[in-house]
């Protein structure tokens, strides 16, 4: 069977439909899979921190698919960023992995992909040519539409991602026929070739001919020297820059989407490619070694070193860059790997290096393998942290787990991973055994991810590192870690079958995680978790897409990752849910504990490897029912359901009426509005071409309903959404008691109260009151001033025949429920549900309801009463602000500052007791409260006084002396609420404006607060606190401060934070608050962002910098920091004038709103910013944003979204201009003087600049034209001539052969008044012309005298006779035409000569006529017989109006440059070729057209103000451009070379400039 027959048999390839409508191009098409597969890859690498390169050999064990072997021809191989030694690569053929021949070295071709980031020089690309350079970009930007499934790949191959690497066999086979036949032939010699047929009889029996088909056929193994000079992507280099301080250490970078691991060794960058693997990594054996610092010894001694010779014992500057300790120089280097450790050597070539060789047994991809280079310690974090229990039980199987960190760090590694050893504990336990032989977590800077999950070890950032008395973060960091190690049981040992099918390994390790944090924590958190993350997918799920397309967008940006983690381990919860209600009644947490016990015994492909049909073949079968449809909601489908249920009690019938509806459509209709932080998944997802379906689906199954009837007495109710009554099902639940409702009253709550207090082992009844009944005495109730139900709401509750309603009381679905139930029945589920999510559920409902003081007093008794968890306490303060208005007393700032200071301050003060963090859910509610005070507001939009000052006191008299823990967290919450509390709340409901002025004791506080915080500001400085999170706080409060106008802006307390040795997330905030107050547009800044993003060594730093760059460019998109139009001002009239532009407004309003809503509309709104607001420095802006695209430090992912990022700000252009170099020649020759024995020859380098032509024969004839009208000839000469005293006429030679006059043409006799011509000169630059100092040698002509009958014209502005030309068709008798020789270049004006007509003395005319012009391009006697046609001066328009004369002044001024530029005038050069010119009007009559005969148009010339204006000629101040006519002499031929160059300059370069063809069609 062929390969292609093999691809067709394999299971279907999954196909993800993208667009590239964009560019206009159709789509890259995947190739098809290559039919060969990869056995083993053994890598061997070494690394060079001083140079900051890798290098080595990667020999790649390849094998063929079954009957491919007559179809192969090369190997395609990725390598990306690297340099291959094309000549040096071998290949050697194999059986069963063993040689059978000696490597031979075979021809390949290599063209680095990421050149393509780059661009040549000569494109001359701007900001403007993003769309060429994303054109240029786009085989690095295609993702394979078609995932290849990674089974049998035995028979299908594999498929490169670009395969830049072609290794030729073919040619590799024939070499030794070649070798053979050229032996034949010279043997030969002297004989007439004939043909030669040659039979080769094949050395394989039929026997070996048949096991080779059957085992798959040959096998060959490539070995490819690689290095890599310039790191872009795939490694990362950290603390071997100068000025960089911390420990220098390297590791690999990773990504999902293929690409990434191709830029670190050359390999098959296939993620369903899974052969085994060893890695041999040889590295420096300590860290002195690594950065080239020998030890003092070794310095006095470097000479006697024969290794040592390197100068070591000259240190340069470059080496005191580096100047370490001699301790530091000690520091053994330690590589940590994927695999186990095998061998350990030191470099037999040079001792100085040593090389640790790791084996990987279990197939993996290339894409989780990875090491780390550093002076690392290694951290035991197993010994100390597994119970006895545990160790007794796991026995061989319990799970070694190594941590490495950085010297200095392992006090914080023990504490952040303490609870990593209980949970690979549970996970056996639980699950199945762990995979690998051990487990190894890494902690390196400059991390962009937090983790990295690779074969048996994780990479861990140092951000998650936190000491023992930080207690903050350590649930978060915890679920990460506790992630990290559950993905090497689903992830890593169990693989997905293609990238759509991650949703499964990535939601059973979060499930897994979350199972362990449930032991850990407890099932209220665990429970209370779920739901908050259920309520955000609810929010966010909308036009996302689903489960199972989500696999192939993972690459476009973290935010689909992120999205995919939050909704994977909810579908999964669900599912659970499910199957504890199918027949079967079992869990998922036995199916995948048989699903990953199989993966780890399983010899079969199908056992460890999974996708989504295979996933729901084995929950169906343990199951025992079909589970389509859920598939088809949750893993097929987008969207989460919303249910808006109606329930009525029928005492007739006695049951409840309940009627449930599903509402998303109404989310999918509603306008989403998009926030500036989702700016760029927007601008990505458009750019990708991600489609959602405009439709969501109906979600069915069954839903519990648990009523708690008159008695207290739960029943359950499991009722079934069908899909054909989905959207509007309506159920009758049957009502079991006869009993009214039990009365809750003071009194039966304190006799039960006293009951379970007498007798603890029988208090069922105290249950129905035990949360929630605190404070309840008469003088708690006045000191705290709460409140009571009011009759008729208790007569209501006494009428209602059950408490409430609880709707999906087992958690089974992700959704958001409406109910119509009342708020004392929410008030009862609070009260009396222990389940967490049912009191969630009733703080949601109370969130949503109007201020009450009747709600705040329930709020306070839920936030003081300690059996309540955590959140649901936290939630409560969180509310309490809305109920503190003036309509309800204030009431809610009453209960919290109440709350506050009876918890944690001495009794009748506002002095803070000394902080005690022991009791941690204490310590999360004392966090939570002073922002919530801070929120609380008065009637003019302010923070009340006494509010204000307990926050003050708060942050004064804190006091940590004596806690074990630290306060750091706490004292930024306590920064933040107090300057929270100093912005003013705009009131909408106000109708007056809200008074701005602060009085004196605002001022004053202001002053405190801002001591406040500067103090601990400056105390970060000296004592840092945990990541510098008092300076980031600080940061944070002036930025806010700033943006309310509390404080006046200022740039300069942010810029002083942004040197490059600042801690990495205070520079972060820096830049975030710098962009947030609109500073981002300013020239200084906005380049320093992008030369910061586009250049910083930290991959962190830029991925930070750039998600803030893209909310400052949603800002503007927003129409956020738009600056204010200009209003037009009326005429002020005297009277009073209402303008009424109410649907103005609207519709401004309304385009503002839609800029929110569809990226389209604001992507255009922000180049319409860029155009209106910033059109002068738009151009500095554009340079600022290409030089960041140029930067060799950026890797791929980061270009191209930069590139989308430049296409959204800026145009594209219509032209590109190309700058190509002037060949190069060189002229030979020999000097004169010639010197005896000696044979010089000088060699000089010119440049060749132009084509040269052949001179012709014969000019071809002019096309024969129709006669055109008369046209002025006009005297071009340089010189002025006074029309009062006109230069006698200069002699001229007389032609012997006259020129032969035409016939008359009627249509000229015919008309009337003669037409003026057309002026080439702008209408305001016509009174100014530049001249040229005149020349004595020149010629004048003359010019007859006026007329008798000629008007006298004005002596201050004299009328300038205006010669007349007969025309050819026009026959005038009494002239006499002759033609002047001249030779002088003088006549010559701008390259043109231009004859003029000389008048008979005797004329009758009233027009004088001049003499002729000398034509020195014309020849006596030839060209007499071709006279120039003339175009009729006409002083009348055609439609009757007059033209109006013209007048010629000449300026003389010192200042005229100065003049001439406020008087608009730009250019006054020479006239233009007449092709060049457009159409004018007709002008004044005294302008005149040249001469069509005119000698070869000149080079562009300087505008006025380079050159003198000249004077006006003799014959009038008009101005000449030549018409199309024939030349009279052969045109000069073209230079063909340029000046030798000047030693050192660079070679002279030509523009081509190549313009953007239209899209529409031409006409």
């Amino acid at each position: 069977m062929s390969a292609i027959e093999a691809a067709a048999a394999a299971a279907a390839v999954d196909e993800v439909i993208a667009s590239d409508t964009e560019d206009d191009l159709p789509p890259l098409k995947d190739e098809p899979p290559y039919p060969y597969f990869v056995l083993k890859q053994d890598v061997e690498i070494e690394v060079n921190f001083r140079s900051k390169r890798i290098e080595g050999k990667s020999h790649i064990t390849f094998g063929l698919v079954s009957g491919a072997i007559s179809q192969l021809d090369e190997l395609a191989i990725d390598a990306r960023q690297s340099e291959i030694d094309v000549n040096n690569i071998t290949i050697t053929a194999l059986k069963d992995q063993t040689p059978i021949a000696p490597p031979r070295k075979v021809s390949a071709t290599y063209t680095d992909p990421y050149k393509l980031l780059d661009y040549p020089e000569y494109y001359n690309w701007n900001a403007s040519h993003h769309d060429l350079r994303k054109i240029r970009m786009r085989p690095l930007m295609h993702t394979r539409r078609n995932d290849v499934p990674a089974e049998n790949r035995e028979l299908v191959g594999c498929t490169p991602v670009d395969g830049a690497l072609r290794v030729n066999l073919r040619e590799a086979k024939k070499t030794k026929d070649t070798k053979e036949v050229k032996e034949e032939t010279a043997s030969g010699a002297g004989v007439a070739k004939r043909p030669l047929l040659k039979i080769r009889v094949s050395s394989v029996t039929p026997n070996e001919l048949l096991e080779s088909e059957l085992t798959g056929s040959r096998e060959f193994r490539v070995t490819i020297p690689f290095k890599t000079k310039l790191v872009r992507d795939g490694f990362q280099f950290v603390g071997v820059d100068p000025g960089d301080l911390r420990y220098p250490h390297a590791y690999t970078r990773h990504s999902i989407e293929p690409g990434t691991a191709s830029c670190i060794f050359p390999c098959i960058d296939d993620p369903g490619q899974l052969p085994t693997w060893t890695m041999a990594v040889k590295c420096p054996r300590t860290l002195g070694d690594a950065l080239w610092q020998p030890l003092a010894t070794q310095r006095a001694n470097g000479n006697a070193n024969n290794h040592r010779d390197r100068g070591l014992a000259n240190q340069s500057k470059a080496d005191r860059d580096f100047a370490l300790t001699e301790e530091d120089k000690l520091l053994e280097m330690t590589v940590v790997c994927s695999g186990s450790l095998s061998d350990e050597i030191v470099d037999p070539e040079d001792e100085r290096k040593k090389i640790m060789t790791f084996d990987l047994d279990k197939r993996v991809a290339v894409q989780k393998i990875g090491f780390a280079v550093g002076p690392f310690e290694h951290v035991d974090l197993f010994s100390d942290f597994r119970t006895e229990e545990n160790d007794e039980k796991l026995g061989g199987s319990a799970l070694k787990i190594h941590g490495y960190c950085l010297p200095g760090r392992v006090a914080e590694v023990q504490n952040t991973c303490a609870a990593l050893a209980a949970a690979a504990d549970f996970f056996t336990l639980t699950f199945a055994r762990f995979p690998f032989e051990s487990y190894k977590m890494c902690f390196l800077d400059d991390m962009v991810e937090d983790t990295v999950a690779l074969q048996s070890l994780s990479f861990v950032s140092t951000r998650l590192l936190f000491p023992e008395d930080i207690i903050d973060p350590e649930v978060d960091v915890t679920r990460q870690l506790v992630y990290s190690l559950a993905s090497q049981w689903s992830g890593i040992n169990l693989f997905p079958n293609t990238r759509r099918d991650l949703w499964v390994v990535i939601g059973i390790a979060y499930y897994m995680t979350d199972l362990f944090l449930k032991k850990l924590c407890g099932n209220n958190d665990y429970r209370f978790r779920m739901k908050t993350m259920s309520d955000k997918l609810v929010t966010v799920d909308i036009k996302r897409p689903s489960l199972h397309e989500l696999g192939h967008l993972l690459h476009i940006g973290d935010f689909e990752m992120e999205f995919m983690a939050l909704k994977a381990p909810l579908v999964l919860f669900i599912l659970d849910k499910r199957l504890m209600k199918a027949p079967a009644q079992t869990n998922l947490t036995r199916i995948i504990s048989r699903i990953l016990y199989k993966a780890n015994i399983g010899e079969k492909q199908s056992e460890w490897i999974i996708n989504t049909e295979s996933f729901q073949r084995v929950c169906e079968k343990n199951a025992r029912n079909k589970l389509e449809a859920f598939w088809a909601q949750w893993v097929y489908g987008s969207g989460c359901p919303r249910f808006d249920v109606f329930q009525r009690f029928n005492k007739k019938r006695l049951c409840v009426e309940m009627t449930i509806r599903q509402v998303q459509d109404k989310a999918l209709s509603e306008a989403e509005v998009l926030k500036k932080t989702e700016f760029l998944r927007a601008i990505k997802e458009r750019a990708n071409g991600v489609q959602v379906d405009a439709a969501m689906g109906l979600f069915t199954g069954p839903m519990t309903i648990r009523i708690h009837e008159a008695d207290g007495t739960p029943y359950e109710h499991i009722v079934e959404i069908r899909e054909d009554a989905a959207k509007a099902a309506k159920f009758e639940i049957p009502y079991n008691t006869k009993y009214k409702r039990l009365k809750r009253k003071r009194r039966a709550t304190e006799k039960l109260s006293a009951q379970s207090a007498a007798d603890p082992d029988n208090n069922e009844d105290a249950l129905l009151y035990c949360l929630g009944d605190v404070l309840t005495n008469p003088e708690d109730m006045r000191k705290w001033e709460f409140s009571e139900w009011e009759p008729d709401i208790e007569k209501a509750m006494d009428q209602e025949s059950y408490e409430w309603i609880r709707m999906d009381a087992d958690f089974e679905w992700a959704c958001e429920m409406k109910t119509n139930l009342q708020s004392y029945m929410y008030v009862s589920q609070l009260q009396q549900d222990r389940d967490v999510v049912a009191q969630q559920d009733s703080m949601l409902y109370l969130k949503k309801s109007p201020p009450h003081p009747l709600v705040s007093t329930f709020l306070t008794r839920t936030l003081v009463d300690r059996r309540y968890f955590h959140g649901i306490r936290t939630m409560a303060a969180e509310m309490l602000y809305h109920h503190a208005t003036e309509k309800v007393a204030m009431a809610g700032m009453t209960h919290l500052m109440k709350a506050f200071t009876e918890l944690f301050c001495y009794p009748d003060s506002a002095t803070p007791r000394p902080n005690d963090f022991s009791d941690k859910k204490q310590y999360l509610v004392q966090s939570a409260l002073p922002m919530a005070i801070a929120k609380v507001r008065d009637s003019n939009g302010r923070c009340p006084e006494p509010a204000r000052r307990l926050l003050l006191n708060q942050v004064q008299f804190n006091n940590n002396a004596n806690n074990p823990y630290s306060d750091h967290f706490y004292v930024a919450k306590l920064l933040e609420a107090l300057a929270h509390s100093l912005i003013p709340e705009k009131r909408r409901d106000a109708g007056d404006a809200m008074d701005l002025d602060t009085s004196v004791e605002e001022r004053s506080f202001l002053g405190e607060a801002i001591v406040e915080i500067d103090r601990f500001r400056r105390m970060d400085e000296w004592a840092n606190s945990y990541q510098n999170i008092w300076t980031t706080t600080a940061l944070e409060c002036r930025r806010k401060l700033m943006k309310a106008g509390v404080l006046p802006k200022s740039a300069l307390d942010f810029i002083q934070y942004l040197q490059d040795d600042t801690c990495d997330l205070v520079r972060i905030k820096a830049f975030e608050a710098l962009v947030d107050l609109g500073y981002m547009m300013e020239l200084p800044i906005f380049r320093l962002i992008v030369s910061v993003m586009s250049t910083d060594r930290s991959p962190f730093v830029r991925d930070k910098l750039l998600k803030i760059f893209c909310t400052g460019l949603a800002s503007l998109a927003f129409g956020e920091q738009s600056r204010a139009k200009p209003a037009p001002v009326a005429a002020d009239s005297g009277e009073l004038t209402i303008v009424n532009n109410t649907e103005g407004e609207t519709q401004e309003r309304r385009k503002q709103f839609a800029r929110k809503q569809d990226i389209n509309v604001a992507l255009a709104a922000l180049r319409a910013e860029m155009e209106e607001q910033y059109a002068e420095q738009e151009r500095l802006l554009m340079r600022a944003v290409w030089k960041a695209l140029d930067s060799n430090v950026i890797g791929r992912a980061e270009k191209i979204t930069l590139i989308e990022l430049c296409g959204a700000m800026f145009d594209a252009a219509d032209r590109w201009t190309i700058t190509m170099k002037y060949p190069k020649r060189w002229r030979v020759n020999r000097p004169v003087q010639r010197q005896p024995g000696r044979n010089m020859i000088h060699f000089q380098s010119y440049f060749k600049t132009a084509i040269p032509q052949k001179l012709k024969d014969k000019e071809p004839e002019p096309p024969v034209r129709p006669p055109e009208p008369k046209r002025l000839i006009v005297n071009m000469k340089s010189g002025a001539a006074k029309p009062n005293k006109p230069a006698p006429p200069a002699p001229r030679p007389v032609s012997a052969a006259p020129r032969p006059s035409p016939a008359p043409t009627p249509a000229v006799q015919q008309s009337p008044v003669p037409s003026a011509a057309p002026s080439p000169v702008p209408r305001e630059a016509d009174s100014i012309v530049a001249h040229s100092a005149a020349k004595a040698s020149t010629p004048k002509p003359s010019i007859a005298k006026p007329s008798p009958s000629a008007p006298k014209p004005p002596p201050t502005k004299p009328v300038i006779t205006k010669p007349t030309v007969t025309k050819p068709g026009v026959a005038k008798p009494g002239v006499s035409k002759t033609v002047v020789a001249s030779g002088s270049s003088a006549l010559q004006q701008n390259g043109r000569s231009t004859p003029q007509a000389t008048p008979e003395p005797g004329s009758n005319s009233s027009i004088n006529k001049l003499q002729k012009r000398p034509r020195p391009d014309k020849v006596p006697g030839l060209d007499d017989a071709s006279p120039v046609l003339k175009k009729p001066k006409l002083s009348i328009r055609p439609d009757g109006t007059v033209v109006k004369k013209r007048r010629m002044f000449r300026f003389k001024h010192p200042n005229l440059r100065q003049i001439l530029k406020k008087a608009g005038v730009k250019n006054m050069g020479p006239v233009r070729d007449p092709s060049q010119l457009k159409n004018r009007k007709p002008g004044h009559p005294l302008s005149a057209r040249a001469s069509p005969a005119g000698s070869p148009a000149p080079p562009p010339s300087e505008s006025i103000n380079a050159k003198p204006a000249r004077k006006p000629l003799p014959g009038g101040p008009s101005a000449a451009s030549p018409s199309p006519g024939p030349a009279s002499l052969p045109p000069k031929p073209p230079p063909q070379a340029s000046p030798p160059p000047v030693e050192g300059q660079a070679p002279k370069k030509v523009k081509l400039v190549i313009k953007k063809p239209s899209s529409s069609l031409p006409k």
